[in-house]
């Protein structure tokens, strides 16, 4: 989706100023925060889980409510124009607003960075079984306040959740106003951020995708000189596979 590309081209590094070291702390965390039963030896505290899950909740979301001003203005920008867009359209609800831009900054970009964190480049290694159901438990929670909507019957384990919610609502929907108030002449320059080791790992997994029709095409065209490409890459392969042989 063309809005999951800008917002990754324009905001990793916001991403990992309010992600990474609440992550880190998760990782390094043996805390289990685990609320389905179904999952636990009979007797656990949940209430415990609950509030260790909180904790974790509260750490992540006190750091993205004051991130407003990191938050890159070119991005800013497509939030304002996008909640005057959606109030035109629905003037009666007055939760629209707010949803419509944490739908894009929280489900398609913050929580999946929460459910996959090592994609995103804010930490070296998987997490832990542990630490993994703990950040999409943390996700889950971030997500349904993000929607401004509490936790229904469908995950009942989660509605333990709920009072939590409902204490934010206003602290979320203040958040994303903050977030989408910029004026229109503001300075929209984007520095494109990449990263380097995802990029290289792009361009590895095309060329070994479309290696026959590359070497084709080499063989056509010589002067693109493609083929020392596809070598120094198959021989890069070889090296590494070596090391673990």
């Amino acid at each position: 989706m063309l809005m999951d590309q800008f917002m990754k081209l324009t905001a990793i590094g916001y991403l990992h100023s309010i992600l990474k070291a609440s992550i880190e702390q998760i990782m390094q965390s043996q805390d289990v925060c685990e609320l389905n039963p179904s999952n636990l030896p009979k007797g656990t505290d949940i209430m415990q889980h609950s509030e260790r899950l909180q904790t974790h909740l509260f750490n992540i979301l006190t750091v993205i409510y004051n991130s407003a001003d990191k938050c890159p203005m070119a991005m800013r920008l497509v939030f304002k124009h996008l909640q005057e867009e959606v109030v035109k359209k629905w003037p009666i609800d007055d939760t629209v607003r707010t949803r419509a831009v944490s739908g894009f900054l929280f489900l398609r970009f913050i929580c999946p960075a929460m459910l996959k964190p090592q994609i995103f480049n804010l930490v070296t290694g998987s997490p832990s079984a542990n630490a993994e159901r703990t950040l999409k438990l943390v996700a889950k929670g971030m997500q349904n306040l993000a929607n401004l909507v509490e936790f229904k019957s469908k995950e009942p384990f989660m509605t333990v959740l709920n009072p939590f919610i409902q204490k934010n609502l206003v602290k979320m929907k203040q958040f994303v106003n903050d977030l989408s108030t910029v004026k229109d002449h503001s300075d929209t320059h984007v520095q494109l951020q990449s990263d380097a080791s995802r990029d290289l790992a792009a361009i590895y997994h095309l060329c070994v995708t479309y290696e026959k029709p590359l070497e084709d095409a080499a063989k056509k065209h010589p002067e693109l000189k493609l083929m020392p490409v596809i070598a120094y890459i198959r021989n890069a392969e070889k090296k590494h596979l070596n090391k673990f042989s």
